[in-house]
């Protein structure tokens, strides 16, 4: 019993912390990429 509340407990937690993070982390990240892809398309399409 207390190993399935301790479960519940980590699940519970794990997400809460890893949506807060990791939701940082993917604004950075795609950021950065989402700006080059951004460019490069209209680019592109300009040029066509």
């Amino acid at each position: 019993m207390p190993k399935g509340e301790q479960r519940s407990n980590k699940m519970a937690k794990k997400p809460k912390k890893d949506t807060s993070p990791p939701k940082e982390s993917f604004s950075d990240r795609p950021m950065p990429p989402t700006t080059s892809v951004l460019p490069k398309g209209k680019m592109k399409k300009l040029g066509s």
